[in-house]
């Protein structure tokens, strides 16, 4: 029986965005993206997005990775939050790893932080 998760191990450079937000991400080596691409088998949002647990050297976060069609890569957002946590900037090379089930609910593993209040669906 084929596994629901999967772990994924690379080095990264981290670069910065070139547009009027200041975005950085590490973009995912090609082999990694394609053997993400196998094991998701297309179960991920309308949009292409993938929920992850990323983690680099003791620090892990909830996140989500997001196809690049000209790199025929995916791109690891990294907010300014875990940059500074981590103590990395443009130019860094980092090694990640990327936990990935295919039926994670990110709202059950958080499910004892505080939320705001919900919208009244129609």
């Amino acid at each position: 029986m084929a596994s629901n998760c999967r772990h994924f191990k690379f080095r990264g450079k981290v670069w910065l965005y070139n547009g009027a937000a200041a975005w950085h991400f590490i973009t995912l080596p090609q082999q990694t993206s394609n053997d993400i691409r196998k094991f998701v088998r297309g179960d991920c949002s309308a949009w292409g997005s993938i929920k992850v647990v990323a983690k680099v050297a003791k620090h892990s976060w909830h996140t989500s990775i997001f196809p690049d069609r000209k790199l025929a890569a995916y791109l690891l957002p990294l907010k300014k939050e875990v940059r500074k946590t981590l103590g990395v900037s443009a130019n860094d090379q980092v090694l990640i790893s990327l936990q990935i089930k295919r039926d994670i609910n990110f709202d059950a593993i958080t499910a004892d932080r505080p939320r705001g209040p919900r919208k009244k669906q129609r």
